[in-house]
């Protein structure tokens, strides 16, 4: 037995192939930093295929998402903003609010019994809107300011919220989607919260 060897066993093997100097030494160096440097490559490309954090989307970025959830805006409602946020793997989630279109004497908008009608007729996977309160913990899922989000006294709210199985949820449950109407007499805002998973 040779106890002055230490370079046998499975990391004396790996330890000898960057000590030895010899021609077989360097090569087997090169294959093995090839190797690694493969193995990282292809690992953070793998890691690197889904970004996460929070993005903008455009109008009809927005409107593929949401067509692709299987949410209709309709027409009256003009796009304002829409954040995406990014996870590395699952769905993603989606923010959005989409402002209301003034009435004929530019002063008022719709009646929230109009806007509500148009957007259950749009959207009749949805449960049927009700009316949460401005403190309901419902609206834990969209923070005041977000997205110009606010609920004053006297707004009216209309919230409904159902699993891409159309089964009605919370607004803060994994894969649920959420139609927050908020309206104040003088405007209107249309705020849609997708969870991810």
């Amino acid at each position: 037995m040779n106890t002055g060897d230490r370079t046998r066993g499975p990391s004396g093997r790996f330890a000898q192939i960057f000590t030895d100097d010899g021609l077989r030494g360097r090569v087997r160096r090169h294959i093995a930093i090839y190797a690694i440097a493969t193995f990282l490559v292809l690992f953070s490309a793998a890691c690197g295929s889904g970004s996460s954090g929070t993005a903008s989307l455009s109008e009809s970025q927005a409107a593929k998402a949401l067509s692709d959830q299987d949410i209709h805006i309709p027409d009256e409602w003009s796009f304002g903003q829409m954040d995406e946020g990014r996870v590395f793997v699952g769905a993603p989630s989606y923010t959005g609010r989409y402002d209301s279109p003034a009435g004929s004497n530019r002063s008022k908008v719709p009646a929230a019994e109009l806007l509500t009608r148009n957007l259950a007729s749009a959207n009749p996977s949805f449960p049927s809107l009700w009316r949460p309160g401005c403190d309901d913990l419902t609206l834990y899922g969209l923070r005041r300011g977000y997205l110009g989000f606010a609920c004053s006294q006297g707004m009216e709210l209309f919230i409904s919220t159902r699993t891409a199985d159309g089964i009605p949820s919370t607004p803060n449950a994994p894969d649920s989607k959420t139609l927050l109407l908020t309206h104040d007499g003088s405007s209107a805002h249309l705020f849609v919260i997708v969870q991810g998973h």
